[in-house]
């Protein structure tokens, strides 16, 4: 008899050294002891189960689900017989069978905190996240020191943009340990998508004080004085994690975008295209390429390049995804119905319909479809036959389309050929005319529009815009 082996031979006694040596990491012991319990009592429950921990233990997992289901056979009261066949289930990617296995288990024992994580990854998994985020919450509430349980619905919040909510179990996840660089740092970039630049700032910086090595967590310390305009300070951020990682594509970006706030515009040039030779298709680097190249009036590349914006989350483009082909001034046009709908800005519809005219004069007849806001400031433009509000229009027929941002590269504008019309717009009607001479007064005196706000979702806002008792 082995020195493990229970003195009393019954299935209990065989199961409980078992589970001793299955605990202790003996894992061939501990089943030469189930399979003893199993010759006295086939139908031993817990030692079916022990069976199915072995199993899962050597990764296999089609076993331990049959031994576990075994097991439920014999006691279908047993909590963790449920939650254990829900974790092989979930390794061999089962999830709707293991979610009902971890509920029934729930069901017999509610408080249970792994299980209410186990059953959050499995709603993870299936793209359930606001389910998932419960589960995690109630994990937490059960045991207040599950550090795992807030990390993981606080990087759901994240991914969601609640950012408030994934601040807060962020901060619970510290309160449990607070030596974890990567929670300060999520903590940290919740707070720099809010522009709360002073708290983000010194979250990043206690992220990298735990991880100096970490190259993003650098690089973002970088993007979060860059916000500050602290762009002399960002550049030695940004050079150290291109340090740390030669090949960081994301900190070249960053870093040619505070050269040229310092108007290093050589340099800046010469980093976006050091991120462009490591990820040839990073759109954002070509779109802040290009960006300079218009800047320093080489528009020969830039509005070529302009186009990558198209490509980019972080630019904004409206995409309409056209089946009729896109024109970019490379084919006859002349007596084919063009449309140009707007694809920006409410600034930038103003700024680029002067091209409509320019496209008429090719022989089109053109359409224009713009934001409601501005549909009646462009509804007189020459040269173009319909004009439409983007809202409740149903488009006519066409047989050509062009983004108005990109008709300045369908005429390969340059600096001397910027149409330049002395005015493209029209007078507005007589009756608006009347409606703001009654508004303002008299016109005896200078008068002067001020303009203080824009789009508050723009990603350079604070550079943008202005509290109106600012002007005062």
């Amino acid at each position: 008899m082995s020195p493990a082996a229970p003195r009393r031979r019954t299935p209990a006694a065989f199961f409980e050294a078992g589970l001793r040596l299955f605990k202790a990491g003996q894992l061939s012991e501990a089943e030469k002891c189930g399979r003893q319990a199993l010759a006295l009592d086939a139908a031993h429950a817990d030692s079916l189960h022990l069976m199915g921990l072995l199993c899962l233990a050597a990764k296999q997992h089609h076993l331990a689900i049959e031994w576990f289901a075994q097991a439920i056979r014999q006691n279908p009261d047993v909590a963790d017989y449920f939650s254990n066949l829900g974790t092989a289930l979930q390794q061999q990617g089962r999830y709707e069978e293991a979610a009902k296995s971890f509920d029934r288990a729930l069901l017999l024992k509610p408080d249970l905190a792994e299980v209410w994580y186990k059953l959050g990854e499995i709603l993870r998994q299936q793209k359930r996240n606001d389910e998932a985020i419960l589960s995690f919450d109630q994990a937490l509430k059960l045991n207040p020191c599950y550090r795992e349980a807030a990390n993981a619905g606080a990087l759901l919040l994240f991914d969601a943009a609640r950012y408030d909510e994934a601040i807060q179990r962020f901060q619970c996840s510290l309160d449990i340990d607070a030596r974890q660089a990567g929670a300060f740092h999520f903590k940290g970039i919740c707070q720099l998508r809010q522009q709360r630049f002073d708290g983000a700032l010194a979250d990043c910086m206690r992220a990298l004080e735990l991880a100096p090595e970490h190259a993003e967590i650098t690089n973002n310390v970088g993007l979060v004085l860059q916000r500050l305009a602290r762009n002399q300070e960002a550049l030695g951020y940004f050079d150290r994690a291109i340090e740390l990682n030669p090949q960081f594509a994301l900190a070249f970006n960053h870093r040619g975008t505070s050269l040229g706030e310092l108007r290093r515009f050589d340099e800046a040039l010469a980093s976006f295209a050091s991120a462009i030779t490591i990820r040839p298709d990073y759109a954002d680097a070509h779109w802040n390429r290009a960006l300079m190249q218009l800047l320093l009036g080489d528009f020969a590349s830039g509005w070529a390049a302009r186009e990558w914006g198209r490509r980019s989350q972080a630019v904004g483009f409206i995409d309409r995804q056209f089946t009729r082909p896109l024109w970019l001034g490379d084919e006859p046009i002349a007596g084919k119905t063009v449309l140009l709908h707007s694809d920006e800005g409410l600034g930038d519809t103003i700024q680029f319909s002067r091209y409509a005219t320019m496209v008429a004069q090719r022989g089109a007849r053109v359409i224009l479809e713009v934001q409601d806001a501005v549909h009646p400031l462009l509804s007189g433009i020459d040269g173009v036959s319909l004009c439409l509000p983007k809202t409740g229009t149903v488009l006519p027929d066409f047989d050509l389309h062009c983004p108005l941002s990109s008709l300045p590269l369908a005429f390969a504008t340059r600096l001397e050929t910027i149409p330049s019309t002395l005015s493209y717009l029209r007078a507005q009607s007589e009756a608006r005319l009347q409606s703001w001479e009654a508004r303002l007064g008299p016109h005896d005196k200078l008068r002067v529009g001020l303009v203080w706000s824009g789009n508050p979702a723009h990603g350079n806002d604070r550079n943008r815009s202005m509290p109106l008792a600012t002007l005062s």
